[in-house]
């Protein structure tokens, strides 16, 4: 995941009297993005995790875009290369696997219907327990990044969707 925040400067906004007959809103000052940080970590493997980056400068949200665009193929790739072990299993994880009775998932008792699989960490490779098939296959790592800013939906997001428009 990334963690990201965004820096703005207010500026004083020269206005004119509104008319005092209609209801207004008066601006008399304006933000400017004027930079950023972020700090990519993995909650995997900390090796994977990176320093905090920070930028200053002009156009700070659309440069944002550009790192995070960056960052995603970074975090895909160490998913797709590096989070790809093969299920490790010992005699003791073989007997566990034929005497559970039911899916460590979604807790239901297994059927003469059902395909009981082996679920392992794709991380480490360690064997967990078995599963429905279905179950295994909709617990999977994601290729999505969450990335989790500080007040997002209180100040950053209008940035965000300024960037956008």
């Amino acid at each position: 995941m990334i963690y990201a925040d965004f820096e703005a400067i207010t500026e004083k906004v020269d206005s004119c009297k509104p008319n005092d007959n209609d209801s207004y809103t008066e601006a008399y000052q304006k933000h400017t993005d004027c930079g950023f940080a972020y700090k990519v970590v993995c909650c995997y493997d900390d090796k994977y995790s990176k320093p905090a980056k920070i930028y200053r400068g002009e156009i700070a949200v659309y440069k944002f875009m550009e790192k995070m665009i960056d960052e995603v193929k970074y975090c895909r790739n160490t998913i797709k290369y590096k989070f790809n072990k093969p299920i490790k299993m010992t005699l003791a994880d073989e007997e566990n696997f034929k005497q559970l009775t039911e899916c460590h998932i979604c807790g239901k008792k297994y059927t003469n219907e059902d395909k009981r699989v082996r679920d392992h960490c794709h991380v480490t490779g360690k064997y967990r327990r078995s599963v429905h098939e279905a179950c295994r296959l909709n617990f999977q790592l994601t290729d999505k990044i969450t990335v989790i800013f500080h007040n997002l939906r209180g100040y950053d997001c209008h940035f965000i969707m300024h960037q956008i428009g």
